[in-house]
């Protein structure tokens, strides 16, 4: 199911479906908890170009943020949200990540710090 959130609404509620293979969910679905990953990730997380060439933002929250399942079954807990931006500015889509699969990097282009 996709999801997709207005920044004013700022909400994505995810139903658990055992016939999509890999799903994130965030441990609550209230508007209030899924604004503050939104803005956590936003105002503190590293930007990442993916291998699609989207850009997203990633951000380690250091507190639990969701569940991933596999198949219907509890995988492993959550600690980082990734944030996929869109080419419309108003919407954006968030969802829980663990913070294990980022890497820091040094950048070839600039010499910085690069998360991917």
């Amino acid at each position: 199911m996709a999801c997709s959130s207005n920044l004013n609404i700022a909400r994505c509620d995810r139903v658990l479906n055992p016939h999509i293979e890999v799903q994130s969910v965030f441990d609550s679905s209230s508007t209030q908890a899924y604004a503050g990953f939104l803005v956590g990730a936003l105002a503190a997380g590293s930007v990442e170009i993916d291998d699609r060439g989207s850009t997203n933002v990633i951000w380690a929250a250091g507190l639990p943020t969701g569940f991933l399942f596999r198949n219907g079954f509890l995988v492993q807990p959550q600690d980082a949200v990734k944030v996929v931006l869109s080419s419309n500015a108003s919407k954006v889509h968030a969802y829980p990540a663990n913070s294990t699969n980022f890497l820091g990097v040094t950048c070839s282009r600039c010499g910085g710090l690069a998360v991917c």
